[in-house]
């Protein structure tokens, strides 16, 4: 058994003049008025999307240029230590500063149960 909702749905239906008549018009424009609202929703959720994948994509642009500069930052702060650990630097350095090499360095073997300084 049909309900009355349906009966009226199948009317509708095959009746084209069921929106014409006074009764059906208010039943007609709320239906128009459901509709539009739907497709404006699937509009705003459509651009919703769109706006939220191209602020991303503008995120992940920005992050991937952040990424190179760091990279490149990386790489001169390698050249940088590496110059920076050359031997002769080091020697020449040392030279400035009037260094001399130590010669003959002796070291203390403590086992575990003696200290070094005692009070």
């Amino acid at each position: 058994m049909l309900s009355h909702k349906s009966k009226v749905i199948k009317k509708i239906l095959r009746n084209k003049r069921f929106c014409r008549t006074k009764k059906n018009s208010l039943f007609c424009n709320i239906s128009v008025i459901v509709m539009v609202c739907f497709v404006l929703s699937g509009i705003g959720y459509y651009l919703s999307i769109i706006n939220r994948s191209a602020t991303q994509g503008y995120v992940i642009n920005k992050l991937e240029r952040g990424l190179d500069n760091l990279k490149n930052h990386n790489q001169r702060l390698e050249v940088i230590s590496t110059e920076l650990q050359d031997v002769a630097r080091i020697s020449a350095a040392a030279n400035d500063l009037s260094m001399i090499k130590g010669e003959g360095a002796e070291y203390l073997s403590v086992s575990n149960n003696q200290e070094l300084a005692v009070r």
